[in-house]
């Protein structure tokens, strides 16, 4: 990752979908808006692959947890008991759906992980659908649901779960990213046109090409993926002759996107 900088950036520590990766780690990125490193979901193998990037985890300012499926979440315990060995002592805020911050807690209380014995302070904070929350004066985040969880919501949970996956819009140094989180439907690629995005970062592990490609038809900012299968570039580009053209850009781990 970039030394000590005072310019916006995001880093992607991770582009891999749910299916783990040999060469990739599990989807999630860091934004750095000049003062403040804020990480974006945290699964299975974070703290390794922060480690690869020689990412120092007790830098780690706040962290956004977009949903709760493995491959946005696990590797949070793991994280913070990272960040206890290194000797963090500052405060973390960790920000997920109102609804969800008591299943949060019981998740890391359940890897017997207590957030009161640990040597640094954590906040859980709670966001709401379509306010905005600032992890800095520098980052604006508001969040609107997508439709992956919905096919769910047959199955009884006593009303324990709130079927709520995030999408974001991120507002940092005057871009607008739109930061799709997982989604189920070519409509969730559209759910912040209103806002007018800069850019979009979506995931490609939920939707078809045909449905990307008319996407990418119809949206004139630029456009990068994340989350996707390994031979995914390969699939979307197959009947591509010459050039590929700029836009959709498929992230690898390890690309910075200058803000």
């Amino acid at each position: 990752m970039k030394d000590s900088s005072p310019n916006p950036y995001l880093f992607f520590t991770g582009t891999a979908s749910g299916r783990t990766s040999l060469n990739r780690f599990h989807s999630s990125f860091i934004i750095y808006s000049g003062s403040c490193l804020h990480l974006f979901d945290c699964g299975d193998g974070i703290s390794k692959a922060l480690l690869n990037h020689k990412i120092d985890v007790t830098l780690i300012d706040s962290i956004t947890v977009s949903h709760f499926h493995a491959d946005h979440i696990c590797g949070l315990p793991s994280l913070l008991t990272q960040m206890k060995m290194n000797g963090r002592r500052k405060k973390l805020t960790i920000y997920t759906y109102e609804k969800e911050t008591e299943n949060l807690r019981s998740f890391i209380t359940q890897t017997y992980l207590f957030i009161q014995r640990l040597p640094y302070k954590v906040i859980i904070h709670g966001f709401r659908q379509n306010e905005d929350f600032y992890p800095d004066p520098g980052i604006r985040i508001v969040s609107r649901p997508t439709s992956h969880l919905q096919k769910y919501r047959s199955e009884d949970t006593g009303g324990s779960l709130s079927f709520y996956c995030s999408s974001f819009l991120i507002d940092v140094n005057g871009k607008r990213i739109h930061y799709t989180g997982d989604i189920a439907s070519a409509d969730d690629l559209s759910i912040f046109s209103d806002m007018n995005p800069d850019i979009v970062i979506s995931e490609f592990a939920h939707i078809t090409r045909e449905e990307l490609e008319d996407f990418v038809s119809s949206f004139r900012g630029e456009i990068i993926l994340t989350h996707y299968d390994d031979g995914a570039p390969a699939l979307y580009y197959e009947n591509t002759t010459g050039e590929r053209p700029a836009s959709p850009l498929f992230a690898t781990d390890g690309y910075i996107l200058n803000l």
